[in-house]
């Protein structure tokens, strides 16, 4: 990290927030975030100075700021769809946190034909990512690949709760060219097909095939078609935190926080067995 002064003002103004927005280095930023979340964002900063502080660390307060901007925005947003009664993640936009699909709160109809073609590798996913095909249907696929695996009831996961997790993180897959939701969906198709190929349910208990096929679902969820080096390179705020925490591995850890975030939430594994 580039040397800088010592941040004794992480607890800046909502003013001064609003006048450095202004500013080239917070191109980009919104500046639009309510009272409370500003607040809560200048609380954020102060508590990350205090904590890179004590890790031997100083950081630019353009950093700070652009992670407490966002926290605080977030933060705005949550607070907006508890306001209307709303759960986070129920909005049409993918792009953040709080973004669920509001469409269907049911699986979606399958396409028979393609059911059968889930186990082979010659699924077509290319169709789903032209539009050809509704793309919450693949939710349904999803759905239908753990029940064929027999991996559901031994998990206790009923329908509803593995709906509202797979809704969050399909909506929290960025509309990148390679890394989005579709991605992620061919490599849990590819995965199973290999599974029932090899006949794992005769190796595999099934919460490991449960814990397998989730991670293949999250594996990239938030990608922001940028691979690691750029964020240790251009100092983003995933790439600092990583950096300070002593990790090189960027977005891996960035996948595991915001899938373990949404398994929590979302209540999966509230009735999994607690020996598993």
């Amino acid at each position: 990290l580039d040397p800088a002064p010592a941040v004794a003002d992480s607890a800046v103004s909502a003013g001064t927030v609003k006048r450095r927005s202004s500013m080239a280095a917070w191109k980009g930023l919104s500046p639009s975030a309510s009272e409370t979340s500003v607040n809560s964002a200048c609380r954020f900063a102060a508590d990350i100075s205090v904590a890179v502080s004590m890790a031997g660390f100083t950081m630019r307060m353009a950093h700070i700021i652009e992670m407490a901007n966002r926290h605080g925005n977030n933060l705005a947003a949550i607070m907006e769809f508890e306001q209307a009664g709303v759960e986070p993640g129920q909005a049409e936009s993918a792009e953040d946190l709080t973004s669920v699909p509001t469409s269907s709160r049911n699986f979606a109809a399958v396409d028979d034909a393609e059911v059968r073609q889930l186990a082979t590798l010659t699924f077509d996913i290319h169709k789903y990512r032209r539009g050809d095909a509704p793309a919450q249907r693949l939710l349904s696929y999803v759905r239908h690949m753990l029940t064929d695996l027999r991996v559901l009831a031994p998990c206790a996961i009923n329908d509803s709760r593995l709906h509202k997790f797979l809704s969050a993180i399909r909506a929290k897959y960025r509309s990148v060219p390679y890394h989005n939701f579709f991605h992620a969906f061919d490599v849990t198709q590819t995965v199973f097909a290999m599974m029932k190929m090899a006949k794992l349910d005769e190796v595999l208990r099934p919460e490991e095939q449960f814990a397998l096929m989730i991670a293949c679902v999250c594996h990239d969820v938030d990608h922001m078609g940028l691979n690691n080096a750029f964020h240790l390179r251009a100092e983003t705020p995933l790439g600092i935190l990583t950096s300070v925490s002593g990790q090189k591995s960027v977005l891996e850890v960035h996948h595991c926080q915001i899938s373990m975030d949404l398994l929590t939430r979302t209540h999966l594994l509230a009735e999994t067995p607690k020996d598993m």
